[in-house]
This record gives C-alpha cells, sequence and structure tokens, in this order.
C-alpha cells in the first residue's frame, strides 16, 4: 500500500495476516466512557538511570521513599477531601516504580478511591520483578504490569545503560504469571 505522500505502508491484512480495522472504528474504540477516571502516579526514584532517560527520576536517593510514599498519601488525602472521584485505572510510572515494596504500593493504593473494576498498571524493571515483590503488588491489587524491556538484544541493552539481561524479562514474566497478574 502506498501513501499519497509515496511512503510505503504494508497492507495490515495482506502483509501481516492481520485484519484491517477500519479508522473510524479504531477512532470509536478510543472514546472514554464519561465516568472514566485516571490517575497516574510518579515514583522518582531508581536504582540505576539510563543512558536515555530524561524523565523526573533520582539514582541515589532511594533513602526519601517512605518519605516520598507519605508525602503521596497524604496528598491523595488532601484530593479525597475536596471531592476526588474513583479512578478506573491506576498507573504508577516513574522512575522505577518497582522499587517500591508491595506494603509502600499498598498504602499509596489504599488511599486512592477506585471502582472495583480499576485496571492498575505499575511499571517494572525486569530484573526488581521477583517472585515475592510481585506477590504482595497483587495481594495489594495490582492487576497489570509494565515491564521497561526496550530490547532482548544484550548488547542492544548494554549501550542504553539497562540492567537486565533477556532472560530477567522471561523470569519476570512467568513470576507475574505465577502471581495471578
Amino acid at each position: 500500500m502506498e501513501c499519497d505522500d509515496g511512503a510505503m505502508v504494508p497492507d495490515a491484512e495482506k502483509d501481516l495476516g492481520m485484519p484491517q480495522v477500519p479508522m473510524d472504528d479504531q477512532v470509536a474504540s478510543l472514546a472514554l466512557s464519561p465516568d472514566a477516571f485516571g490517575t497516574y502516579v510518579h515514583i522518582p526514584f531508581c536504582s540505576h538511570r539510563c543512558d536515555y532517560c530524561d524523565f523526573a527520576t533520582w539514582a541515589d536517593r532511594s533513602h526519601l521513599i517512605d518519605d516520598y510514599v507519605d508525602a503521596c498519601v497524604k496528598d491523595i488525602e488532601r484530593q479525597r477531601s475536596e471531592g476526588l472521584r474513583d479512578a478506573t485505572s491506576i498507573f504508577f510510572g516513574g522512575g522505577t516504580p518497582s522499587l517500591l515494596s508491595g506494603a509502600q504500593l499498598a498504602r499509596i493504593l489504599d488511599a486512592i478511591p477506585r471502582t472495583p473494576t480499576a485496571e492498575i498498571t505499575v511499571e517494572c524493571n525486569p530484573d526488581a520483578a521477583d517472585a515475592q515483590r510481585l506477590d504482595s503488588y497483587a495481594q495489594a491489587g495490582v492487576n497489570r504490569l509494565s515491564f521497561g524491556v526496550q530490547s532482548m538484544e544484550p548488547r542492544v541493552l548494554a549501550a542504553l545503560g539497562r540492567t537486565h539481561n533477556p532472560e530477567n524479562v522471561f523470569a519476570a514474566v512467568n513470576n507475574a504469571r505465577a502471581a495471578g497478574i
């Protein structure tokens, strides 16, 4: 398939064996219910700052995590007193949110009003996604994980300054499945 500007775009159905969905249907599927309300919680801590990262993060301040969790809970409670809506989705991004213990994550989640079916996502570095941590996340209510894989090529991971390897990714996925996430 060729676009108006001459760029070659694959025909998804023919080239990739995927059904083509009309663009209008794709856009309509993105429409949110008027009741949808998402909450993003930024966790600015990292064990190591990746070379490509331009996010607001700290690699040398993990000693502040407990104070940060306290501040998050206090801020959420203040927002609740002003009528914070129930979240239909909660996303913990960063940084490396998987540096939080299950108890720290649960403290923040317990403060956030949410619907019973809320999607709760935590970004995880594959080398920090051990079975015990993911079990504690599942117990806290986490039902979705986003692994920062970036690549399955060791040389690419090294060039990016990533600390995990492909084997960590497979272990993390298995740990998530075992935890019911």
